[in-house]
């Protein structure tokens, strides 16, 4: 399996994230073009494909991971975010991400990827153009 480990690509990261982020709504290709001009982000790569993505998010966390269905259960994912805290860590910031307790899988994932548990806190996101 040749694969590449990069940056993503702006447009080929773009797409591949808006078109397969689970949480993708209206402004996210937006938000997202613009945390992939400001900020690190990770890709795996096959034959120039994007085939795993992960990126920082506008606060900072590790965020938006996917990898395409059929190249689950290869590690691709925990290589990709192993890049990612590499070049956080080369750029002086702060490694650190945030995941539901009562999330197993992920919760797993992040253990397995490197990371420790540090603390549990509760977010309240308030938009106030809902008001």
């Amino acid at each position: 399996m040749g694969c590449k480990l990069k940056p993503l690509d702006d447009q080929e990261g773009l797409n591949y994230i808006v078109n397969n982020w689970a949480y993708t709504r209206p402004g996210t290709k937006e938000y997202t073009k613009k945390m992939l001009e400001s900020l690190p982000s990770s890709g795996v790569y096959m034959n120039s494909q994007t085939v795993s993505s992960i990126m920082l998010n506008a606060t900072g966390l590790l965020g938006m991971l996917y990898t395409s269905k059929e190249h689950r259960g290869k590690s691709l994912a925990k290589f990709a975010t192993q890049f990612l805290m590499k070049q956080m860590g080369v750029n002086g910031l702060p490694i650190a991400s945030a995941v539901e307790q009562h999330n197993g899988p992920s919760n797993r994932f992040h253990l397995k990827a490197g990371l420790k548990y540090s603390h549990e806190c509760d977010y309240i996101y308030n938009n106030l153009k809902d008001f």
